[in-house]
């Protein structure tokens, strides 16, 4: 029989490293190496986030709002204009490392609302944009149309003003337009139907817009010229129209059946 205390002894030797095996120092040695190694690294990181971790957070923070919105700008080139808006929207709530990000957000988000026709918030937004640093024109244009939709004559007078004193060399002829088509549908709401009537033929003739031909079209209409309000009509059709598609085409319809328009 084998003495337990010399198999034991046995066993224990063999656990033991093979000096005569330099290979498997090496790796042993290469173990403890690499176990320090990234002890070190992850008692260098713990310093650095020790002294720098709050300026890092900060600045992840502070770019959160424009990364929603850029992945906004993205989706609003799109006709994804409902996520756009949320992702303007969450922007908003978020922090911002340049203030003029806030201002495009704004402007964006009050944009988006506006053509869906949610007036009161995008007023709210677009306003708030205008006092923002590097704000844009583009809320005018939306801002006069929701005063003159609300009755309010005298502020969408106001927005104007402001705009062509912002705008004192308009940015190209689109930027022209859209002050002219202001300026008609605010002397229209004032009851100065001839200066009106010129200024909407005077973008008519342009071409380029088919709301000058739809606004003249109801010009005409309330006038009683309706053969003038048909013609211009049909000029709005062929340019193919826009979101008054609907309206133009029941105010075509009431006048060549011989009806009195209302409403328009």
């Amino acid at each position: 029989m084998t003495d337990p205390t010399l198999q034991k002894d046995q066993q224990n030797e063999s656990l033991q490293p093979d000096a005569s095996r330099p290979d498997q120092f090496f790796l042993i040695s290469f173990a403890g190496v690499l176990t320090f190694m990234a002890l070190v690294a992850a008692l260098a990181l713990l310093l650095l986030f020790s002294r720098t971790g709050e300026t890092f957070l900060t600045i992840r923070d502070d770019s959160v709002g424009e990364v929603l919105m850029r992945r906004g700008d993205r989706l609003n080139k799109t006709a994804y204009k409902k996520e756009a808006l949320a992702c303007y929207e969450k922007a908003l709530k978020a922090r911002f490392a340049g203030a003029q990000n806030r201002t495009h957000s704004l402007e964006a988000a009050g944009l988006i609302l506006w053509h869906f026709g949610e007036e009161k918030k995008a007023r709210e937004y677009l306003e708030a944009s205008l006092a923002g640093p590097e704000a844009t024109t583009a809320p005018y244009e939306a801002l006069v149309d929701i005063h003159l939709k609300a009755g309010r004559v005298e502020a969408a007078g106001k927005v104007l003003e402001q705009w062509l004193q912002t705008e004192a060399d308009p940015d190209g002829p689109s930027e022209e337009m859209k002050i002219l088509l202001a300026s008609a549908k605010i002397a229209q709401a004032q009851g100065r139907e001839e200066e009106a009537r010129t200024l909407f033929k005077a973008g008519a003739e342009e071409g380029k817009d088919p709301a000058f031909s739809a606004c003249l079209a109801q010009n005409y209409a309330r006038a009683g010229e309706h053969e003038k309000a048909l013609s211009s009509l049909e000029v709005y059709f062929l340019q193919g129209g826009d979101e008054q598609m609907r309206s133009m085409r029941q105010l075509y319809r009431t006048l060549k059946s011989g009806g009195m328009p209302t409403g328009s």
